[in-house]
């Protein structure tokens, strides 16, 4: 694993098909790919914009594979 910078969202995110089934398999296929952090609804300019995370490169690549074979299941973001 190796240490990155990763951004913090805030804001309400986008619940869509595609960020719910994600959500459902982060945890069980790449619990560490870097997906960016959700911050909370509340945005402040004196809230962190990134965050110092433990990344795995087999997480980003499983999450590569899962985002292409959910883009040819169900069709590319828009």
């Amino acid at each position: 694993m190796e240490k990155k910078s990763l951004p913090i969202m805030y804001g309400l995110p986008d619940f869509n098909e595609r960020t719910r089934a994600r959500g459902a398999a982060t945890g069980k296929r790449f619990p560490h790919a870097g997906i960016p952090l959700e911050g909370g609804c509340l945005v402040d300019a004196k809230n962190p914009k990134e965050a110092l995370m433990l990344v795995c490169a087999e997480c980003q690549r499983e999450l590569r594979e899962w985002n292409e074979a959910y883009d040819k299941e169900h069709g590319a973001p828009r």
